[in-house]
């Protein structure tokens, strides 16, 4: 047979769907017939790797390692070596109906569990759940189709306490609350990732998309859902790269819980680099209007006054909240909050008929303090950036309101609202793919490119976000075509500046004719 003879070495763990020779894990021919049979003993600490080629499988309780391991998915069963894996596999795990675990362990101090290229799906909890003080590396895998009804469901996606944290090139994207009622736990939330007193976490090049409640018109009465793509506590964590796309929310209670992004508690030093927020809602429950005041996409509610949340090079444009006293793009409740070369703009509140409580764009409330420069914004006025009493808004050099010229107008992302049942506006079930595909490159002849096609708008239209960004800042990733177009030697504002999907700068200069 094919599989005979070949496996990785002494080291490895072999998981092969079908293996009925020795079931020892040694080679192929000798593999363990599923992860249950792998991890039936805990693997000792010569085990370093785990190679899987197997579909549909699961654990059925979770461990504690006795050292490091990486656990590796994408094989077929026949291969000496991880590189010859066939290019874009993967291994399959799912919970049959949200019943099994998938990956828990406790990883212990010094050690590392790594896992890659596997598709985690039903998960009973969380696809991947790390507890101990060991460290978490992630990368190449999607996290899908986690739909529960529980109390304290926390991190859809991955959970983790302890250690560092990092997360590459994986992909949340469906990990649903699909109740109609959000419940009243507090712990419920952070649907893709949920992030407790870990060291540092790094979360690069990552999707988060349809994940948090289901979009409806109101939620059951003392509903809390805090952090629908992800959910920070005690954590400082850099996101870069990242898209935020058609997650939902719950918002309600005194304390207000919500937002796509909520940094929490002990999170001071977090980052947001070149990152798209877009479409994102916030519902709030039915038992009140006034209470919540602290939705919106990205929540800053931090241990301490002085502690810092930057925001760099960001998208925060077409979200919506129901949040009387809450903006629908940051908020800023406890912390410092500093924004540069970033664009926050088309974010709504569906309450702008009444006195302004918050602003659209940009709310801070009176413990926080927002630094904001070289950034594009929908208006200046109270209505679209707030500072309610005691918070501090410093309103830098190169502020500016104007349309930004995105691909997807403001026209195209409110012709998704819905006002059934209420005159209050909000982003029915029916648009959720709509809000995932919300585009806000900005329009350019010139052009920029995604996924290495150069893209022109057929009018001569420059947005005005294209070299308008801080004359000090880094604008070398940004690209160079000869004879069409450069960086203009000033990075551009929004998720796309500094990197190689910029848009270009028209050459200017003159020609010489000869006759």
């Amino acid at each position: 047979p094919p599989f005979y003879g070949k496996g990785g070495g002494a080291n490895v763990i072999h998981v092969r769907e079908g293996a009925n020779c020795r079931m020892d894990g040694t080679s192929w021919t000798d593999a363990y017939p599923d992860l249950a049979a792998a991890l039936a003993s805990v693997p000792d600490a010569s085990k370093t790797e785990m190679w899987l080629a197997v579909s549909n499988d699961h654990m059925v309780a979770s461990m504690t390692l006795a050292g490091s391991l990486t656990i590796r998915g994408g094989f077929t069963g026949v291969e000496n070596t991880p590189q010859e894996r066939p290019e874009g596999a993967y291994t399959w795990l799912d919970g049959f109906n949200c019943y099994f675990p998938l990956l828990e362990f406790s990883v212990p101090s010094g050690a590392l569990l790594t896992v890659e290229r596997i598709r985690f799906s039903h998960a009973k909890a969380s696809g991947i759940r790390k507890t101990g003080a060991g460290n978490l590396l992630v990368r190449d895998c999607f996290f899908t189709d986690r739909k529960q009804s529980e109390w304290n469901l926390q991190g859809g996606g991955i959970y983790a306490s302890g250690g560092t944290v990092s997360i590459t090139n994986c992909q949340f994207v469906n990990l649903i609350d699909y109740s109609v009622n959000a419940l009243s736990n507090t712990g419920m939330g952070g649907d893709g990732i949920y992030l407790s007193s870990c060291a540092q976490a790094y979360i690069d090049d990552c999707l988060f998309a349809t994940n948090g409640i289901q979009f409806f018109r109101n939620k059951g009465a003392q509903a809390r859902h805090t952090g629908s793509a992800a959910y920070i506590n005690a954590t400082p964590t850099v996101f870069h790269n990242c898209r935020f796309a058609s997650n939902g929310a719950a918002i309600m209670e005194a304390d207000g819980s919500a937002g796509t992004i909520h940094f929490k508690g002990a999170s001071g030093g977090s980052k947001l680099i070149n990152c798209a927020l877009v479409g994102n809602s916030d519902l709030e429950g039915s038992q009140s209007a006034g209470d919540p005041v602290a939705g919106g996409t990205i929540v800053c509610n931090m241990s301490t006054s002085d502690a810092t949340l930057d925001i760099e090079n960001c998208t925060i444009a077409y979200n919506l909240t129901q949040g009387k006293w809450t903006g629908a793009g940051i908020n800023v409740n406890k912390g410092t909050v500093n924004v540069k070369n970033s664009i926050v703009y088309g974010n709504v509140r569906n309450r702008n008929s009444d006195t302004v409580n918050a602003g659209a764009d940009i709310e801070v409330k009176a413990n926080g303090t927002m630094n904001i420069s070289y950034t594009l914004v929908t208006g200046l006025t109270s209505n679209y950036i707030h500072a309610a009493e005691g918070g501090t808004l410093n309103i830098g050099i190169g502020v500016f309101a104007a349309d930004p010229l995105f691909a997807t107008t403001m026209d195209d992302f409110q012709s998704l609202f819905s006002t059934k049942d209420s005159t209050l506006p909000y982003l029915p079930q029916s648009a959720r793919a709509a809000c995932a595909a919300l585009d806000v490159y900005p329009r350019t002849h010139t052009g920029y490119f995604k996924d290495g096609v150069r893209v022109r708008d057929p009018e001569r239209v420059e947005s005005p976000t294209i070299d308008a960004g801080d004359p000090k800042s880094d604008y070398s990733r940004e690209p160079v075509v000869q004879g069409v177009g450069y960086h203009g030697r000033r990075v551009n504002l929004g998720a796309y500046g500094n990197t190689s999907e910029a848009a270009l700068t028209r050459i200017r200069g003159f020609h010489i004719i000869l006759r």
